[in-house]
Formats: structure tokens, C-alpha cells, sequence
């Protein structure tokens, strides 16, 4: 469970010197962004998500670890292009979710996997007789 952490702008100050209180991840809250935050996990990791409502639900979006590239103010801007994707009617979560099964798999389809066994069946299985690769 995360402790809440009073509202505060974060800079790379407050990120510098932030840790977990008590051995517990702790959320620290931008004063400037609403819904945004840093993460601060009791191994020291620091991470900035944003969270928002979306279907009667309440959602986080992680954008990323501090550091190369995060810095807070691009953590903020990225926080303000989803919250404004999410006043559109979009859910930007589930779409990073989307994105990252579709990567998984490579979208591949049916069409295409039953051609590449077609293609490349022949050099797996060189002993299987010639009519059964036929198309």
C-alpha cells in the first residue's frame, strides 16, 4: 500500500532527495498537475505515473523510471498529453496494453501463420512427403 505524501511541485530537487517513508512505496503528488505523481519505491526506484477516472474506474498510467529520458518536467508534459487524451474519451492505459500484446505477438494473423508452416515446414520436417505441403 502506498502512503500519500502532501502535494508538492516536483523538481528534480524534491526527486533527488525523496524516500520511502517507513519502508513503504510512497506517492508524492504535483501541486501543479492534478493526477500526476512520483512513485518512490523502498528500494529507492522512483517512477512518475498519472493517474485518472476512465469508465468508473480509477486508472495509472506509468510513464516512466527517473532518469534517462524522465525528467519532471517532460513527466509532466507526457502527464498532460494523457489526461488531455483521456478528455478526448480515450483510454490511454489500455491502449499501452493493447500496443504491448500486439508487439508480443507481432499481429500475426492466422493467414499468415498457416503460410510461414507452409513456407518453412519443409525445412523442419525434410522427411514428410511432398503432397503434404502442397497448397
Amino acid at each position: 500500500m502506498a502512503k500519500r505524501v502532501g502535494e508538492h511541485r516536483i523538481t528534480k530537487r524534491l526527486v533527488d532527495s525523496a524516500i520511502a517513508e517507513h519502508g513503504n512505496r510512497t506517492r508524492i503528488w504535483d501541486s501543479e498537475q492534478k493526477g500526476f505523481c512520483l512513485v518512490v519505491y523502498p528500494t529507492g526506484r522512483k517512477v512518475y505515473v498519472v493517474g485518472y477516472g476512465f469508465g468508473g474506474r480509477y486508472r495509472w498510467y506509468t510513464i516512466g523510471k527517473h532518469g534517462d529520458p524522465w525528467t519532471p518536467e517532460s513527466a509532466r508534459d507526457k502527464a498532460k498529453e494523457i489526461l488531455g487524451e483521456v478528455a478526448k474519451g480515450n483510454d490511454p492505459s489500455a491502449q499501452k496494453t493493447l500496443e504491448r500484446v500486439e508487439q508480443k505477438i507481432g499481429a500475426l494473423t492466422i493467414s499468415k501463420l498457416i503460410d510461414l508452416y507452409l513456407d518453412q515446414g519443409p525445412i523442419d520436417k525434410p522427411d514428410k512427403r511432398e503432397s503434404s505441403w502442397s497448397k
